[in-house]
C-alpha cells in the first residue's frame, strides 16, 4: 500500500488487526504500530477483540496494559476479571513504576465496580501519567469516585 502511495488509515489498521492474530505476540505488533506515523487508538480495539475471540487472553490483556480505556479492553477486564488483576498486579509489584500497570489495575477495579480499591492505583497513576489527555481522564474518573464516596458516606450517616 505505501509503494502505491496509499495512505493507511483507521479503516485499513482495523481490517488488519481484525485478521487471524494467532501468530503474531502483541508486543510485536505494538512495536510495528507504534512506530508508524500514524497510530490512532481504534485499531488496539479491534486487536483486543480479535485476540479475545481465539481466547489468547494474555495477549489481550497485554494490549489492554496500555490501552484499559478502550470499550474492548474494558469488556476484556470485565469477562476476564482475576486473570487481568493478577496480570496487572503481576506487572505493578515488579515494576511499581511502570507508566500503564495501575492505570490498568484502576480501570479493572473500577470496571468492577470496586471504586475504593480503585482510587490509590489511580492516583499513583495520575503522578505517574506522562501525557495529558490520560491526566485528564484519571482526573475525571477520580472526581467521580470522590463524589461517589461521599454520597455513600452521607447516605450511611443519615
Amino acid at each position: 500500500m505505501r509503494e502505491e502511495g496509499i495512505p493507511l488509515d483507521v479503516v485499513t489498521y482495523s481490517t488488519l488487526f481484525s485478521k487471524d492474530l494467532s501468530r503474531k505476540l502483541a508486543d510485536d505488533i505494538l512495536e510495528w504500530y507504534l512506530a508508524q506515523k500514524y497510530h490512532p487508538e481504534e485499531p488496539i480495539q479491534a486487536a483486543i477483540a480479535t485476540y479475545r475471540k481465539i481466547h489468547y487472553i494474555d495477549q489481550a490483556l497485554r494490549l489492554a496494559l496500555d490501552y484499559p480505556h478502550l470499550q474492548a479492553a474494558r469488556k476484556l477486564l470485565r469477562e476476564h476479571d482475576e486473570k487481568a488483576l493478577t496480570y496487572f498486579r503481576g506487572i505493578s509489584d515488579r515494576d511499581p513504576q511502570h507508566p500503564n500497570a495501575d492505570y490498568a489495575l484502576g480501570v479493572t477495579l473500577m470496571e468492577l465496580g470496586k471504586e475504593e480499591e480503585a482510587q490509590p492505583h489511580l492516583k499513583k497513576a495520575l503522578k505517574l501519567a506522562k501525557a495529558g489527555p490520560r491526566k485528564v481522564v484519571i482526573k475525571e474518573w477520580l472526581r467521580q469516585i470522590d463524589h461517589k464516596l461521599s454520597r455513600k458516606r452521607s447516605m450511611t450517616n443519615s
